[in-house]
């Protein structure tokens, strides 16, 4: 185990990081003066370390908030060309687990929305109900940063929590804790907190797979836990993390929802990920 001083300023010095076809195709439409801002936001959308970035650079500039889009519109275009120079290609040994969190990322970030539209036609008073499309978009995608941190960043205890998983030691959550000395909700909320992410997503990033904790925040905490459970359920992973928790009953007793809906809802995101399949998720 590491020291958690160490820990952090490992987390908090980490440079961005993403897979080389998103930047060129991200640097190729920014180039185009005919592209739409639009495709420009669903590209950026689909990576959760560069919707981070950008988040955090809107904060940075008191622009902060949730939304990418009016992230977007304040960082600039030229801005988000500027900050993907820092990032650099994603390590070779980390490259599968890293994908795989991205696909969670952007499966979650589907799933509570379709998740978050059911309660709040179902119980209109919900805290759910006030929320935009790209708020509740960017909790699912950015709640598991912390197991693309932890492959990156800290490759040999990754590597050492995959093997004693593989052995069947157990989940690998609780064996990257052992090995590492933090989870990875543990991880993404010490990167979340350094780069100023909103404390609502925060609140997401920390407490994914222990609603019951969350100290703020609890329906969209809950929310973003049934997301992932069911996105995982549908095989997409986190790297080698492919233990799948069970719902936790007090978040679905929160959010209102019975067994009975998981159909729907997965019925509904299935519908759309064959569109979002039509053009290649994060030009990976």
């Amino acid at each position: 185990m590491l020291p958690l001083p160490t820990i952090a300023s490992r987390i908090l010095t980490t440079p961005g990081f993403t897979f080389p076809k998103t930047l060129e195709k991200l640097t190729q439409l920014i180039a185009d003066a005919a592209t739409d801002s639009e495709i420009v936001r669903a590209l950026v959308s689909s990576d959760p370390l560069l919707t981070a970035t950008v988040l955090s650079q809107a904060n940075q500039a008191g622009d902060g908030g949730t939304r990418l889009s009016e992230a977007l519109r304040s960082v600039g275009l030229g801005g988000v060309i500027g900050l993907t120079r820092s990032f650099s290609a994603i390590p070779d040994h980390a490259r599968v687990a890293v994908g795989g969190c991205w696909q969670l990322g952007f499966a979650c970030g589907k799933l509570t929305r379709i998740i978050a539209r059911l309660v709040g036609t179902r119980h209109p008073t919900s805290p759910l109900a006030g929320f935009d499309d790209e708020t509740l978009h960017a909790a699912g995608l950015l709640h598991d940063l912390g197991s693309a941190l932890a492959a990156v960043r800290f490759p040999a205890e990754y590597a050492r929590a995959v093997a004693r998983q593989e052995a069947g030691d157990g989940p690998f959550s609780r064996l990257l804790h052992s090995e590492l000395g933090a989870d990875a909700g543990d991880l993404g909320y010490l990167f979340g907190r350094g780069w100023n992410l909103h404390p609502l997503l925060l609140s997401c990033i920390r407490y994914h797979d222990r609603p019951k904790q969350a100290d703020a925040h609890h329906d969209l905490v809950a929310a973003v836990h049934l997301a992932r459970v069911l996105a995982r359920a549908c095989g997409h992973v986190a790297g080698a993390d492919r233990f799948i928790w069970g719902i936790d009953d007090t978040a679905l007793s929160r959010l209102g929802l019975r067994l009975d809906d998981y159909q729907p809802i997965l019925a509904r995101f299935l519908d759309e990920w064959q569109i979002v399949d039509l053009y290649e998720v994060g030009a990976r």
